[in-house]
C-alpha cells in the first residue's frame, strides 16, 4: 500500500476509535459502525452506517442526531436520523474516504461526537500532480530555514468543551511573519512524555482551529492548527470577512 494511502487510512482509523468511547463520568457515546468490518468498498458501492448512542451503556433510544457525510473535508449532505432507526446509506464515484459524522445533543445541551469511515478503492488513489524534480531539494531548504527560527511557544488557557481535558491557545514563531496557530488539549494531571500524540493540520478553508477535546480525553495530546496562523476563537464573521479580503482566492 502506498505511504500515503496507508498513513490517511490509518489516522482515520485511530480517529475512528478514539471517538467511540470516552471515560468520562456519566458520558454519552456516540458510535459510528459500517456494514462491512473491513470499512472497504468499491467505488460506487453503497456503505451504510449505523449510528448508536449510549448514556453510562445504556442506549438511547429518544431523540434524533444530526448527520454529515464528508470527503476529504468537503461537505456532501448533511441529514438528521431519529436514533430509534439511525441508519445513513451513501458512496463515493471515484477512489476516497467518505466520513460520516455524527453529533447528538444531549437533554442538559452538550453534544458528544463520533467518527465512522468507509474506505472506496482507496489503494486507487492516486496522486493529482506528479512531485516536481525539484521538491525534494526545495523542502529541505525551507525545513533548514524553519529549523533556525525559535519556536517561543506561547500557551493561553482558554475554556475547555469537556471536564477532564485542559485546553489551550497556542502561537508558535514560524517563517513567513504569522505563527503557527492552533489549540493544544490535554487531559487534565497528565504527566510529562505520558501521552500518545496527534497533530491535526487543516487541508484548506479560513477558520479557527479546533479545540479537539474528544481525542484529548482518550489520553492523547492533540494539536490542531489553523491554515493561516490566523486568530482561533473569534466570531464567523471575523473568518468570513478574512475570506472575503486578505485571504479571498486561498
Amino acid at each position: 500500500m502506498p505511504h500515503f494511502i496507508a498513513r490517511t487510512f490509518l489516522s482515520i482509523i485511530a480517529l475512528t476509535l478514539f471517538a467511540l468511547a470516552t471515560n468520562a463520568q456519566d458520558a454519552y457515546v456516540v458510535s459510528v459502525q459500517t456494514d462491512r468490518e473491513d470499512a472497504l468498498y468499491k467505488v460506487g458501492a453503497p456503505a451504510t452506517y449505523t449510528i448508536s448512542v449510549k448514556h453510562n451503556d445504556t442506549p438511547v433510544t429518544e431523540g434524533e442526531a444530526n448527520v454529515e457525510l464528508s470527503n476529504d473535508e468537503i461537505t456532501l449532505e448533511r441529514t438528521t436520523r431519529p436514533l430509534s432507526a439511525a441508519t445513513v446509506t451513501s458512496t463515493l464515484n471515484a477512489p476516497g474516504f467518505l466520513w460520516c459524522i455524527v453529533t447528538y445533543t444531549a437533554p442538559d445541551g452538550k453534544a458528544t461526537v463520533g467518527y465512522g469511515s468507509a474506505g472506496f478503492d482507496p489503494l486507487d488513489i492516486k496522486p493529482s500532480l506528479p512531485v516536481p524534480d525539484e521538491f525534494d531539494a526545495f523542502w529541505a531548504e525551507k525545513k533548514a530555514k524553519l529549523a533556525e527560527v525559535p519556536m517561543n511557544p506561547k500557551l493561553t488557557p482558554v475554556e475547555s468543551p469537556a471536564e477532564n481535558v485542559e485546553c489551550f491557545d497556542v502561537q508558535l514563531d514560524c517563517l513567513g511573519g504569522a505563527p503557527v496557530s492552533g489549540y493544544l488539549t490535554r487531559p487534565i494531571g497528565a504527566k510529562p512524555k505520558s501521552l500518545a500524540a496527534m497533530l491535526f493540520v487543516h487541508g484548506a478553508g479560513v477558520n479557527s482551529a479546533r479545540k479537539k477535546a474528544d481525542i484529548a480525553a482518550e489520553g492523547v495530546l492533540a494539536l490542531d492548527i489553523n491554515a493561516h496562523g490566523i486568530p482561533n476563537g473569534q466570531p464567523a464573521e471575523f473568518y468570513k470577512e478574512l475570506a472575503n479580503g486578505k485571504l479571498a482566492g486561498y
